[in-house]
């Protein structure tokens, strides 16, 4: 089979890696090889990312910047101090590099939008955000973020960091990274990102800014982001909408749609690509609806707080997944407390 992949970030890369020994592959990336930036703070739960690594014959703990021991969340005037059990950051440009080595992958090749390249097969919307080939969602929602690569004479903080906004409307995060860098970086509903930002660094000034970068994140969840085929087109990874509603995190979610999809193609038929995707991302659909519709939208009610507890309990039980293991009923608290202060009151 012939397939383009359009796009190379996390899910486009580890399609390369996978595909390549099987058909014809050719990827096309708006970057230049030479000056490509991966954006996004670089955090991921060790134990999913090693068995994807593993399959891509690579070892995750070879990327590994910083190992977390607690993550400290703040919300209004509480603190959470949650033990991590896995969380990391790593080189995510160079493991990207290592997925993509060998591969036919045509740098500073931008696919003009709705135009899929002719000749292939099928062709693989990669392109985040943008869904340059499958076109706009059914039901758009993303968060404004903008994040900075800083370096530090001493590292203000030691470990990760998030301060979550009135009304959860979005957080500020601080990642450690490695030789005293941090991914530092603010997303907000409200848009006040940058202007929390800013106050943090004006407390925390850095020695030296690497770099800044600006864009939007998919929030809404796969059934959100019909459609995800389009002939012979279809969405992974961000453009597929399997970004984690209430966190942003995208890294593990955008590597197993690229597993559904490499599952699909492997069983010789795309018809139930779509499908596949919304049964393998229901959690993502549950979370959606509790952030979206209910807090967000104002509804604190006794029903909210159950389906909190229960997401809560969920998200203990696949600590490994995720990296941390928060307490249920301080992360319900603390959300409920967070949820009831006016979005536009101050931080």
């Amino acid at each position: 089979m012939r397939i383009a992949i359009v796009g190379a970030g996390v899910a486009g890369s580890y399609l390369v890696r996978m595909l390549s020994g099987e058909h014809r592959v050719t990827a096309f990336e708006a970057q230049g090889e030479a000056d490509y930036r991966s954006i996004c703070a670089w955090g991921a739960p060790k134990a999913p990312m090693r068995e994807f690594a593993s399959r891509a014959g690579l070892s995750f703990d070879e990327y590994i910047l910083h190992e977390g021991r607690y993550f400290t969340m703040r919300f209004g005037d509480r603190v959470l101090e949650i033990p991590l059990t896995g969380l990391s950051t790593f080189d995510k440009e160079r493991f990207l590099a290592d997925l993509r080595r060998g591969g036919d992958v045509r740098f500073g090749v931008r696919v003009p939008r709705g135009s899929p390249p002719g000749d292939y097969d099928l062709v693989v919307d990669a392109t985040g955000f943008h869904r340059a080939l499958v076109g706009r969602p059914s039901r758009e929602f993303a968060i404004p973020t903008l994040e900075y690569m800083v370096r530090y004479r001493e590292m203000p903080l030691d470990d990760f960091y998030a301060e979550v906004f009135p009304g959860l409307t979005g957080y500020l995060w601080f990642f450690p990274l490695s030789g005293n860098r941090a991914h530092v970086g603010s997303g907000d509903l409200s848009h006040r990102h940058a202007e929390r930002l800013a106050r943090f660094l004006g407390d925390h000034p850095p020695d030296e800014v690497l770099r800044r970068v600006g864009r939007p994140v998919r929030l809404a969840s796969p059934s959100m982001s019909l459609p995800l085929r389009s002939g012979n087109v279809v969405a992974v990874g961000e453009a597929a909408g399997v970004v984690f509603p209430s966190t942003g995190e995208g890294i593990v979610p955008s590597l197993q749609s690229a597993e559904v999809l490499i599952s699909s193609i492997r069983g010789g038929s795309l018809d139930s690509y779509e499908e596949s995707i919304r049964s393998a991302f229901r959690l993502h659909d549950e979370v959606g609806e509790v952030f979206l519709d209910r807090l967000l939208g104002g509804r604190r009610d006794f029903r909210t707080a159950i389906r909190l507890l229960r997401l809560a309990v969920r998200f203990r039980s696949m600590s490994e997944r995720f990296g941390l293991r928060p307490g249920a009923l301080q992360l319900v608290g603390a959300m409920l407390g967070g949820a009831a202060l006016r979005p536009d009151s101050g931080s």
